[in-house]
């Protein structure tokens, strides 16, 4: 799946989400924070997320697989609330409209 990640994120209200310093979040912002922020990991997997983090920093549009996504949705799930949560979980499985 291809993620755009230098989109700003918006959260309740259609308003963008901001950090505590005011600053907009974007799907890049909460990606490279989630990946690079926990210590208590194997240094295989260190690796393997500063890859992926090194990715998502060095373009635009990254092309994500399923168990990439899937890592993404468990750590952010971890990291954040729900307005920025719901968004990403959004972005990352996307659901199809129900009827009705």
């Amino acid at each position: 799946m291809k993620v755009r990640v230098t989109d700003e994120i918006v959260g309740p209200g259609n308003q963008p989400v901001v950090s505590e310093g005011g600053d907009k979040w974007t799907y890049r912002n909460v990606f490279g924070t989630v990946l690079t922020t926990e210590l208590d990991i194997s240094g295989e997997e260190k690796y393997k997320r500063g890859k992926l983090a090194g990715r998502i920093f060095d373009e635009k549009e990254v092309e994500l697989s399923l168990d990439e996504a899937k890592l993404l949705k468990d750590l952010v799930g971890k990291a954040f609330s729900a307005s920025i949560v719901v968004p990403v979980w959004d972005l990352l499985d996307p659901k199809e409209p129900e009827d009705g």
